[in-house]
């Protein structure tokens, strides 16, 4: 069981906490920004928000979907030390394959082979490599465990990361309560759909279309009488409904200051935001950023409204905030945009905003720049979170014609120059790798040797890489050289 903790902890670090850590440090700021700026209008507030929120998923499936090489994370960072212990025989090294494919079961350390944790270093490998690298260079065994950090005891890893996998699961479960929920208020909405008695009076649908016709909303609107206690409020998202208390519909001017208020939520497509807004919130409510976002969205939406009804002429402002203030402070019994206030102190910032906005008409320019606004934030934010975490190394891939010229080692006078230079820099490359994947070699094997009973197997395993790494070196040094003669006798002749 704690294996499976592990193995999820270590899964869900690199795919999931690392892309909300990243999201909490840029989201974070913008956040504080956000509150610290009094002048911007509420709909570019309310669009930064909606876009803080939004970036967070992307943030993680940009994690997930962008290539290896286009992080800005350095050449080389690794979470060395940190693997649980049953992903360690499954490392990954080279060109993406597993570091024990083609090496065999092994069972135990080979005849002869040194289990002394003071000679950590295998003979057979120090043979096969020239004099002067040996041991490797003194620089290079002082810089590369600074650069790795030391490893830490695997049992204490496992353990922190069967808790980080308990967690994961906890937070998992919350979420899909939490999405669940969200359905039954999606369910609870429809059938106080179905309740509701539609109204189709001349009076009242006159004054619908002309609201309708003046705001630019092009989609049908079903209008809704509901009980004298009820809010208004909007829902829908194919086809947009708007429900009205009794006794609204009885006030002309009440019912058309409440239909302007609810048709700009029409507009808008505020139900259908909220719905993504709200599942976001499930997935990731835990979080106390997320948490403020979603009560910051619900908050700005309403204000966002406000000031667009109130700069229009549309409505009297004053009818406009004595309807509000009428309405007081109820939460409607589910989710969706509503006109009321959910409490005296929304109430209060609500009519404080709108009245310092009341001449800053909210004209089709304004709510494009917004728009164009909140997508360039979201997606600055998820890229920076997403390139954030993904590793900044690249895999040299040779071209075609590399790849025959690999093939012909002692044939190099066939080749054009182009090919022959193509081929020294990817031979130049591979040398370098190679170097440090030895180094790399021997520094795993010297934390392996901690524990030479436990590890036995992985140290053999080990040596066996070790081993064909210090081949494949040779080999392309060998190549090197060859291909360094033939270039000097063709530059000989060519003079």
């Amino acid at each position: 069981m704690n294996d499976v903790l592990a193995r999820l902890g270590w899964i869900s670090l690199e795919t999931v906490w690392l892309p909300v850590a990243a999201w909490t440090l840029f989201a974070g700021l913008s956040w504080a920004a956000l509150a610290r700026a009094k002048r911007l209008h509420p709909l570019t507030g309310y669009r930064l928000r909606q876009a803080l929120l939004i970036a967070l998923p992307a943030t993680v499936a940009g994690a997930a979907l962008i290539p290896s090489g286009m992080g800005w994370r350095p050449a080389g960072a690794s979470w060395v030390g940190l693997e649980p212990a049953a992903l360690v025989e499954g490392d990954v090294g080279l060109a993406g394959r597993s570091t024990t494919e083609g090496l065999g079961r092994v069972e135990g350390p080979a005849p002869g082979a040194s289990a002394d944790p003071a000679a950590p270093f295998d003979p057979a490998v120090e043979a096969l490599l020239p004099v002067d690298v040996r041991g490797g260079p003194a620089a290079k065994r002082a810089i590369a465990p600074t650069l790795l950090g030391p490893a830490p005891p695997s049992g204490r890893v496992d353990a922190l990361l069967a808790v980080l996998g308990l967690i994961t699961l906890f937070c998992g479960a919350v979420a899909v309560a939490r999405l669940l929920g969200v359905g039954r208020e999606i369910r609870l909405v429809r059938r106080i759909s179905e309740a509701a008695e539609p109204v189709d009076t001349p009076g009242t649908d006159s004054v619908l279309r002309g609201l309708t016709d003046r705001m630019g909303v092009r989609r049908p609107v079903r209008l809704l009488g509901a009980p004298d206690d009820a809010v208004p409020m909007t829902f829908g998202v194919l086809h947009p409904t708007i429900v009205l208390p009794s006794r609204m519909l009885g006030d002309p001017e009440s019912m058309r200051i409440a239909l302007a208020h609810e048709l700009t939520h029409v507009r808008r497509r505020d139900y259908l935001w909220g719905i993504v807004e709200r599942t976001v919130v499930a997935l990731f409510g835990l979080h106390p950023l997320v948490a403020a976002l979603g009560r910051g969205i619900d908050e700005w939406r309403e204000v966002s409204c406000d000031a667009e009804v109130v700069s229009s002429t549309l409505v009297s402002p004053r009818a406009y905030a004595t309807l509000l203030v009428a309405l007081g402070t109820r939460p409607p019994d589910v989710w969706a945009p509503t006109m009321a206030a959910r409490d005296s102190s929304r109430l209060e910032r609500r009519l404080n905003t709108m009245t310092r906005f009341l001449h800053v008409p909210v004209s089709g320019g304004l709510r494009k720049r917004s728009t164009a606004t909140a997508v360039a934030a979201a997606a600055m934010i998820a890229t920076l979170g997403a390139c954030g975490i993904v590793s900044g190394e690249a895999e040299i891939e040779p071209t075609p014609d590399v790849i025959g010229a690999l093939g012909l080692t002692t044939q190099f006078g066939y080749l054009d120059e182009e090919t022959r230079k193509t081929t020294l820099k990817y031979l130049q490359a591979q040398v370098a790798y190679l170097e440090g994947e030895i180094d790399r070699g021997r520094m795993e094997r010297q934390q392996l040797y901690d524990d030479v009973e436990k590890n036995a197997r992985l140290i053999e395993t080990g040596r066996q890489r070790n081993l064909l790494l210090a081949k494949m070196w040779n080999e392309r040094l060998e190549m090197l050289e060859a291909l360094k003669m033939e270039m000097a006798v063709a530059s000989m002749l060519d003079d």
